[in-house]
């Protein structure tokens, strides 16, 4: 007998796989379609950057807050799934250094 999946996640990025790790975790059967080829998650390799996404897309504080409480949840769930993390910083290489250091105390 073949059973159907409770969920289908749309995507085996970052997002995609942490969304369909969370439900298997909590008893669904998930299957996850991936068309392949590039995506978010492979331009970015996972990083979770609210600063820089703010910088970058500008963000509203409203938004870079979501985003912010979006990567304080992340340590708790790689834990749990068993993933590392790592905590190396960032340098900005973009122009005008001090305005983005203003932008980003906004």
């Amino acid at each position: 007998m073949t059973s159907s999946p409770d969920v289908i996640v749309i995507g085996a990025g970052v997002l995609g796989l942490c969304t369909a790790a969370e439900l298997a975790g909590r008893g669904h059967a998930v299957t996850v379609i991936d068309p392949g080829g590039p995506n978010a998650s492979s331009v970015a390799a996972g990083m979770l950057a609210p600063a820089l996404e703010s910088l970058l897309e500008d963000l509203t504080p409203e938004q870079a807050g979501l985003l912010k409480r979006a990567r304080d949840l992340w340590p708790a769930f790689a834990e749990a799934h068993g993933l590392a993390l790592h905590h190396e910083g960032a340098e900005w290489r973009g122009p005008d250094a001090a305005a983005a250091v203003a932008r980003l105390r906004e």
